[in-house]
């Protein structure tokens, strides 16, 4: 297959579409919300062309620039214009609609609110709340009189029965402190056993960034216990780079249990992690553990709890400057949804010059922490800046375009990024771009069910609530509040 001719062949009718609305690059760019040069990039054929463009371009007909001139306001604002009475293209790869989605379609179709559908079917406003974001099953008579009353020719009857959609669920294995002594070192090879251990290590995490969580957890849990297991026997100097990698697996799986949602699972995890650290000779961990925890506690929204252990994490002796770093950043997130941007902007400052000074993440040096970011990256910062609600602020340091967010191109980590952007673009009244990268996403959230992205999901969803008579928000919301109930 011709990879790179058919790119080639893709970009030149999109710069045909382009001409035939008469826009610059620099005018179709504020008006999709891409970069110049990545639409330069994609017309050309030397990038890849995703759907999220390919839709952009489409829209081109009825596409326009806002520009807010406001002194209050001087940055230029870009969105993306959509036919109001169009409906938001659906993905293939997304699931069909159950009850509580195609209720909350139809009511959003006739643009009716909770209080008004509950007047007239005399259902509590809270049970059809419920039942929108999938928590309740409706009755044969709530059903019936939905149907009814948003016309839906039966199809709200029809779905009563069918089951809420969610993944299969398997349990996650909880850790067991391995046996020691019996036949030690009778047909182990410690370094055999490290090298092809830290091979599994690193394909798991690369599979994470675009796979489920959870069957993933299972893996590398067996996987930990086995490392740990043949550590025991080995004994002895030998086995202490065996316990470092059983501990790396351990973290690396309390970190799957938690974009699974299992916080308790993924506490017991890293606590697992932290022991068997000690018994590898890395301090490091111990430290870590806290900072993990802080991230815990963080996207539940409790910032006293995440300032605390945060604390806790960079007051642990002996720990690297690195995972005082991370732990200095985890306090100015914890900062941010305290509300304290001063003390934020200081710990943000107090991270980067601790990360500045490593070791390096993980596999290239021996530090914990996550290696698919920038450290540095304006990400954290932005993301800050949105628990603050300097909505306006965070869209300075991000930019329109989620392509210059991230060095990575990994699905999880986009996403995660792509909601946090839409968040502050929501937050700021920039609706239709808050849309259009809300949208560009919805095949990844479906496929990844990430506990934390649906946290920020949650409040993206909260935040266009609030906006009932904008129609692109309105017409994306039954996606949305699916996207939340995945997992």
């Amino acid at each position: 297959m011709d990879v790179a001719g058919a790119a080639s062949r893709v970009g030149t009718r999109l710069r045909m579409v382009r001409h035939e609305h008469g826009l610059t690059l620099r005018e179709a760019a504020a008006a999709t919300g891409f970069s110049v040069s990545h639409l330069s990039n994609v017309e050309r054929g030397t990038r890849t062309v995703t759907e999220a463009v390919v839709r952009a371009y489409a829209n081109l007909a009825d596409a326009t620039r806002t520009v807010d001139s406001s002194a209050s306001k001087p940055d230029v604002q870009m969105s993306v214009r959509v036919p109001v009475s169009q409906p938001v293209a659906r993905d293939a790869t997304l699931p069909e609609d159950d009850f509580g989605t195609r209720l909350l379609r139809l009511r959003l179709d006739r643009r009716l609110s909770l209080s008004e559908l509950s007047s007239v079917t005399h259902v509590s406003k809270s049970y059809l709340g419920n039942l929108e974001r999938g928590r309740k099953r409706p009755s044969a008579a709530v059903a019936a009189v939905c149907d009814a009353q948003l016309e839906a020719g039966g199809s709200l009857i029809a779905l009563r029965d069918a089951p809420i959609r969610s993944p299969a669920r398997g349990p996650i294995p909880a850790p067991h402190a391995p046996v020691f002594g019996g036949d030690r070192a009778l047909n182990i090879d410690p370094d055999a056993t490290a090298i092809s251990g830290e091979a599994e290590l690193l394909a798991i995490r690369h599979a994470a960034q675009n796979d489920q969580p959870r069957p993933l957890a299972q893996r590398l849990a067996a996987h930990a216990q086995a490392v740990a297991a043949t550590a025991a026997r080995v004994g002895g100097v030998h086995a202490k780079p065996l316990w470092l990698l059983a501990a790396r697996c351990a973290e690396f799986t309390g970190w799957l249990a938690e974009e699974a949602g299992d916080s308790t699972l993924s506490h017991a995890w890293t606590t697992a992690a932290a022991n068997w650290a000690v018994s590898g000779g890395d301090p490091d961990m111990a430290g870590y553990r806290w900072e993990r925890l802080s991230l815990t506690v963080l996207y539940q929204g409790r910032a006293t709890d995440t300032i605390a252990l945060a604390s806790r994490a960079s007051a642990e002796p002996g720990i690297s400057p690195r995972i005082r770093g991370l732990a200095a950043r985890r306090l100015a997130q914890g900062l941010a949804l305290a509300g304290e941007r001063g003390a934020c902007e200081r710990a943000l400052a107090e991270s980067a010059r601790l990360l500045a000074l490593g070791p390096d993440p993980f596999p290239r040096g021996p530090s914990w922490g996550p290696n698919t970011i920038d450290d540095d990256g304006a990400v954290i910062h932005a993301s800050c800046l949105v628990d603050l609600r300097a909505y306006r602020a965070a869209i300075r340091v991000l930019g329109p375009d989620p392509e210059t967010w991230s060095p990575s191109v990994a699905a999880r980590t986009r996403a995660r990024f792509v909601v946090r952007g839409a968040l502050a673009f929501a937050g700021a009244g920039e609706l239709d771009h808050s849309c259009f990268l809300s949208e560009s996403v919805l095949p990844d959230l479906a496929r990844l069910e990430s506990s934390t992205v649906r946290a920020d999901l949650c409040r993206l969803v909260n935040v266009l609530l609030r906006h009932p008579a904008h129609a692109r928000s309105r017409a994306l919301m039954p996606e949305l509040i699916r996207a939340t109930r995945l997992g």
